[in-house]
């Protein structure tokens, strides 16, 4: 089953596509609490650290190009057959791209043949992704833009490769810095989850601040975008734009965080709940 966990609408952030800038504020479970608000990028080295990476002088990782994860495009069944896209292929690594991974999971969630229609394998050990929402030439008349990438990443400088061992997740990160013309370092200050959707999806983003609505005009409009099979993402404030009760609700809700974003891949009607995907690939809120 599919990591799924629940968040009461208290807490929700945004629908359909997040807004506000994605970038900050999250650590694995195995930190302390009391660091709970660390710079986003202390947490994600935490989280690297504790899972066997390789740490040099000053504690920073050590990157090493040209390496090729082991692991096929798409997941395989036990013949061998490719599997569709699932949200479990999705484990952010070592960048700072909580926006891009919720974004994706959002997509893959709504509808698996969004992201198998994005990517074309080229037979050559490359991969050529299409950003729909992207239009290329004068005036946007030369189509949606096309970005063609191999397997080669510096290590730390790729999302992590899930159990299933897919590296749809990789290419597509892979593809959308080098469309952004920045390659890693596009992921430096993080990004919004809304802007991600709308490039991969050219669908366009419907985003709200919602404490400019009440929570029955929230919940219509998560349920619109289920109905929809609009992909829908929720970003969590920073803290020092935090009022009393969502501070509190951070410190009880593990895998909850400040400045991170989340895909939201359900919601109920009658407990008034989402349900969230955390771009780790773990420590999802209400659940691990």
């Amino acid at each position: 089953m599919d990591p799924l966990h629940e968040k009461k609408l208290a807490q929700r952030q945004d629908t359909a596509v997040a807004a506000g800038p994605s970038a900050a504020g999250a650590k694995p479970s195995a930190i302390k609490a009391g660091l709970r608000s660390m710079n986003y990028e202390e947490g994600r080295r935490a989280l690297s650290l504790r899972d066997g990476a390789t740490a040099g002088a000053g504690g920073k990782s050590m990157p090493v190009p040209g390496e090729t994860p082991a692991g096929t495009l798409w997941a395989k069944d036990a013949s061998g057959k490719d599997l569709p896209p699932s949200v479990v292929d999705i484990s952010q690594g070592g960048l700072n791209d909580c926006f891009l991974m919720a974004a994706m999971a959002a997509i893959v969630n709504a509808d698996p043949s969004a992201i198998t229609k994005m990517i074309a394998d080229n037979g050559d050990g490359t991969y050529t992704v299409t950003f729909k929402g992207v239009s290329t030439g004068f005036l946007g008349l030369g189509g949606p833009a096309t970005v063609t990438v191999n397997l080669k990443f510096e290590v730390g400088k790729h999302a992590n490769v899930a159990s299933r061992r897919a590296l749809w997740p990789l290419v597509i990160e892979k593809a959308y810095g080098e469309m952004k013309g920045k390659g890693t370092k596009t992921f430096d200050k993080g990004g919004n989850p809304g802007n991600a959707v709308d490039a991969m999806t050219g669908k366009g983003a419907s985003p709200f601040d919602p404490r400019d609505k009440s929570e029955d005009e929230i919940l219509a409009a998560f349920l619109a975008a289920k109905e929809k099979r609009r992909p829908a993402t929720l970003l969590a404030p920073e803290k020092k734009d935090a009022d009393a009760t969502k501070k509190a609700m951070v410190a009880r809700i593990s895998g909850l965080y400040f400045w991170h974003a989340y895909a939201v891949i359900d919601v109920s009607k009658d407990k008034a709940a989402l349900k969230l995907f955390n771009p780790w690939g773990r420590d999802h809120p209400n659940g691990d």
